[in-house]
């Protein structure tokens, strides 16, 4: 029986270091965000007038960006690394939800509260190197 209604991100994640969702290792996130980007292309000549003439572009690429929670021994992803990811929008059960693809780490960065009333979080950049795949196990 396929799942209905909306996805609330309670069981969202990230995982990464393993091609295979289920062999892959998940990342404690407080949250995670994926973009696919497109474009156009300018194709004004004399015939348009004053106006600009655009068509869409046939590429698109995706970037996007996570913060995770930092542990004691935690193995923090390198800036400039190659890595096979699994952005989990839910995982309930075996319905899962989510998109695969080949991230490389752009840039890293810390968020440290100096008061000591929060965790530590260290943020990651990436862009990905070809294609996301969704898979949805829910239908």
């Amino acid at each position: 029986m396929a799942l209905t209604g909306v996805i609330t991100g309670k069981n969202g994640t990230v995982k990464t270091g393993n091609s295979t969702y289920g062999s892959a290792t998940e990342y404690p996130v407080r949250n995670w965000s994926l973009t696919e980007s497109g474009g156009t292309l300018d194709t004004t000549d004399s015939g348009t007038g004053n106006q600009r003439s655009k068509v869409p572009q046939k590429r698109s690429t995706w970037s996007g960006s996570f913060e995770a929670i930092v542990d004691y021994g935690w193995t923090p992803l390198s800036v400039n690394t190659e890595y096979d990811a699994h952005f989990v929008l839910d995982d309930t059960g075996s319905d899962e939800v989510y998109y695969s693809g080949e991230i490389i780490i752009t840039e890293r960065g810390f968020s440290v509260p100096v008061e000591g009333e929060d965790i530590v979080i260290e943020t990651f950049s990436f862009e990905v190197d070809g294609n996301m795949t969704k898979t949805d196990n829910s239908a």
